[in-house]
């Protein structure tokens, strides 16, 4: 399939076509929901907007599980790195509770905390060394994604 990139690093292994293909329906929500933010007016917009805070804590929740999933594979298991990887999860819980701070700035929060869980992944020795360019288009994606939602209202 000459469509999916083989890599976004000279040098770097190919992801596997699953990771791929998954990565990238997990796009679709992201996409969705900024081109609602967009498009609809008012209260809609509103409703795209929670989705796409909703939808972005559950991932960045999965991104710190799958650090997590990593570290517990280690002997011994580092106690710094369980405990950093349980940070994703509160950031997107805080966000998503967060009733007070107007949408788009959760949505920039959550970006902010996207970027940073990449930052890890990408500089980490603990991933596989195709899982680098699969980040830098799905964090880009995604994140990409929750700007223009929170630019919506703006």
């Amino acid at each position: 399939m000459r469509f999916i990139p083989t890599s976004l690093a000279v040098g770097a292994e190919r992801p596997p076509l699953v990771a791929w293909v998954y990565g990238g329906l997990g796009l679709i929500p992201f996409l969705g929901g900024a081109g609602a933010a967009v498009m609809l007016p008012g209260v809609p917009r509103l409703a795209a907007q929670l989705e796409l805070i909703a939808y972005g804590a559950l991932i960045l929740s999965f991104l710190g599980g799958g650090r997590w999933g990593l570290e517990i594979g280690r002997q011994p298991v580092r106690a710094t790195v369980i405990s950093a990887s349980m940070l994703p999860t509160i950031v997107a819980f805080l966000l998503i509770i967060a009733m007070g701070v107007p949408s788009p700035w959760r949505l920039v929060g959550l970006s902010v905390a996207f970027l940073a869980q990449w930052a890890w992944d990408v500089r980490s020795a603990d991933t596989p060394a195709w899982y680098p360019p699969l980040r830098h288009l799905l964090t880009a994606g995604a994140v990409g994604c929750m700007l223009v939602g929170a630019a919506a209202s703006l």
